[in-house]
């Protein structure tokens, strides 16, 4: 299958099949880098939803109901019911769209489209109609709701600039001028910053703009990224962004210091095109096009060491991925006409942690300690998991170290001094498995008694 690369419009920068479409109705296996089965051993099935008009962006209410689909090259948008993953509604927009946010109370989708004009369309969810259109600069592409829902980032492609459109009178407030051609934009948790992925800059190095939403202005950029960053997202304690960048990497920012603090590269002829974060902060993942290969995935990314612990086929040239609010399914737009729907609970399988109270241990011949005792095992079934590193610690501090035996228990002890007796005492400690290539990361709370 010869692959090209479209640059005709803002967001239709990706690796595409010239001529053929594929429906992928069933998880394959997961490839080198996981070889995988469930805990019954066998291969867990996962839904393709056919949408037909080049799917471009998912988009997924945040009461979990409805995912809003873009069509690149259709001038509607297709609803489909998490539920029953059926198509449920189409809705007339002006042109081919780009991205689909979604106010937190769920009541109203704004929709990015561009075809014979620059606008945001104003969807009620309830009705799945058009209640507003707004005008914004030149080519819109990503968009973004505030926490708080009162404001609407818009990155505007060929404006060099970001559209803020004010929720209460569905009109544009500010514009804010940012790096070249802005793809994508996600907003911090506390609604205070916004980045914002600036596609092309001049030489071989991506940026990304930030922008104080208090004062709608660009007060840092961080550079030395990847040469075409695309889309981003912020993990929910909002201390990290993470940018699928086009070049075949994803970029790590650190918020607090505006930084690059991590590079996860992947194949020389990848293209990462979409990214999203569980809902748990554990766990990134993007959307992967090798055109050399032919090879289309979805990879996870542990965020604790970024390293990239599962990868799972989908459609011909995945773009926007989204995850539901559960966490527990990933909607994947399949370039090639079909959503894929990913079970992430069958990446990897479940693990259950169980901390037993802390013990006191007192001795007038020895330093006083807390023994520590943690069990592993499996969610489904109770199996033991053994040879896995457990971490114990209380607001931040390790306290201790330990592999699971063979029965899945792990025990330490932990030395002991009045600060961190009175710390354990008040909120206990916690014990954290990180999760590897196989199995999910799990944490529990403990006790202090004695």
């Amino acid at each position: 299958m010869r692959m090209a690369v479209d640059r005709s419009m803002p967001g239709s920068r990706r690796v595409r099949p010239v001529a053929t479409r594929v429906l992928v109705s069933a998880l394959v296996a997961l490839g080198s880098l996981a070889p995988f089965a469930n805990e019954a051993g066998a291969q867990p099935p996962t839904t393709s939803v056919p949408i037909g008009a080049e799917p471009r962006t998912v988009t997924i209410t945040p009461d979990g109901r409805l995912a809003y689909v873009t069509n690149e090259h259709a001038p509607t948008l297709t609803v489909v019911d998490t539920a029953t993953r059926a198509v449920v509604a189409t809705v007339p927009i002006g042109g081919a769209q780009g991205s689909v946010a979604v106010t937190p109370d769920s009541r109203f989708a704004y929709v990015t489209w561009a075809d014979t004009g620059s606008h945001v369309a104003v969807i009620d969810t309830s009705t799945n109609s058009v209640v507003d259109t707004i005008s914004v600069g030149n080519s819109p592409a990503g968009i973004a709701v505030s926490p708080n829902g009162q404001r609407v980032y818009v990155a505007d492609y060929y404006a060099n600039a970001v559209s803020v459109i004010d929720t209460a009178s569905n009109a544009v407030v500010d514009t804010i001028g940012v790096g070249s051609n802005p793809s994508s934009v996600a907003i911090t948790p506390d609604g205070r910053f916004a980045y914002v992925a600036d596609a092309y800059q001049t030489g071989s190095s991506g940026q990304v703009s930030v922008i104080d939403t208090t004062t709608d202005q660009v007060t840092q950029t961080v550079s030395g990224l990847g040469g075409e960053p695309w889309d981003i997202a912020i993990t929910p304690d909002g201390r990290f962004a993470y940018v699928a960048d086009f070049g075949g990497q994803v970029d790590v920012i650190d918020t607090a210091h505006n930084t690059l603090s991590a590079t996860v590269k992947l194949e020389p002829d990848s293209a990462v095109q979409g990214v999203a974060i569980a809902p748990n902060g554990q766990y990134a993942y993007v959307t992967d096009s090798r055109g050399n290969t032919n090879s289309f995935t979805v990879k996870a990314i542990r965020i604790s060491d970024n390293k990239v612990v599962a990868s799972v086929d989908v459609g011909a040239s995945p773009d926007g991925i989204a995850i539901t609010p559960d966490g527990r399914f990933a909607y994947v737009a399949d370039n090639s006409g079909d959503v894929t729907v990913i079970d992430l609970g069958s990446i990897l399988v479940p693990t259950k942690l169980v901390a037993a109270p802390a013990l006191l241990q007192e001795s007038p011949l020895a330093s006083n300690a807390f023994d520590l005792k943690v069990t592993l095992s499996r969610r489904s079934d109770g199996t033991p998991v053994a040879g896995k590193l457990i971490r114990m610690s209380a607001k931040g501090t390790v306290l201790c170290t330990a592999t699971t035996n063979a029965q899945g228990a792990a025990d330490c002890k932990a030395p002991l001094d009045q600060t961190l007796l009175k710390i354990v005492q008040q909120n206990g400690y916690i014990a954290v498995f990180p999760g590897d290539s196989q199995y999910a990361t799990t944490s529990a709370t403990g006790k202090l008694v004695g």
